[in-house]
């Protein structure tokens, strides 16, 4: 996609429209953190002084990078899954968990980056062992002068056949974020407005706005 994207002048990607009849002219960058936490086995009724528990380790990491996030930069960082131990007898001898992250600023993701290998680096229990990774996916698609007057002129064509709409930045990310990488303008959530919340079972298409937004693409192009 950002290769593809090098040999255009503008980017249109066809996410479903936002409530009412909204594109989208900013979409975050994302990552994933992984915290491995490693320990000793022992029996958890006749020996857990012999053990390391890898459980507690990994849950005194985690409560300790639930404010990674930056509100102000528009930064999230939120654990979503947390594994440990497989018997209820036996200190666990290791533990996973991962976060979900989303980012508006590049930088961010070097900041957590820095953060991340500080936190680590101290322990709660002598002799566990500690490993945080940023897992960079998707850039950052910021808002930019030139989306914007894509936006402009999707809203003069919209109105052309008496429909409204507005451009607006979201949280969520898309291809189209590989596609800004490449340097041209972009315009995302040209498809027909979605109801209910996406990735889920109440997602559908409202009908009445496919044709509208079949008209606004060629006249976009």
């Amino acid at each position: 996609v950002i290769e593809e994207a090098k040999k255009h002048d503008f980017a249109l990607s066809y996410e479903p429209g936002g409530p009412g009849d909204k594109i989208c002219t900013g979409r975050k960058g994302n990552a994933k953190i992984k915290v491995n936490t490693y320990g000793k086995n022992s029996h958890a009724g006749t020996h857990p002084e012999a053990g390391i528990n890898a459980m507690a380790e990994l849950v005194w990491q985690v409560n300790r990078m639930l404010d990674l996030g930056n509100k102000e930069k528009k930064t999230t960082a939120v654990f979503t899954k947390i594994t440990s131990g497989d018997r209820i007898n036996v200190v666990p001898d290791s533990g996973e968990a991962w976060a979900d992250v989303r980012v508006a600023f590049p930088d961010e993701l070097d900041r957590l980056d820095k953060e991340l290998a500080r936190l680590s680096s101290e322990q709660l229990l002598p002799n566990s062992k500690v490993e945080a990774v940023l897992i960079r996916n998707r850039p950052p698609f910021p808002e930019n002068p030139e989306t914007e007057k894509l936006a402009e002129l999707a809203v003069k064509i919209y109105a052309e056949i008496g429909m409204e709409t507005v451009g607006e930045p979201v949280g969520g990310v898309g291809d189209i974020n590989f596609a800004y990488t490449g340097g041209p303008a972009w315009l995302c959530r040209l498809g027909s407005p979605s109801g209910g919340p996406n990735h889920s079972p109440d997602a559908n298409h409202y009908i009445p706005a496919m044709a509208p937004r079949t008209y606004l693409s060629p006249r976009l192009i």
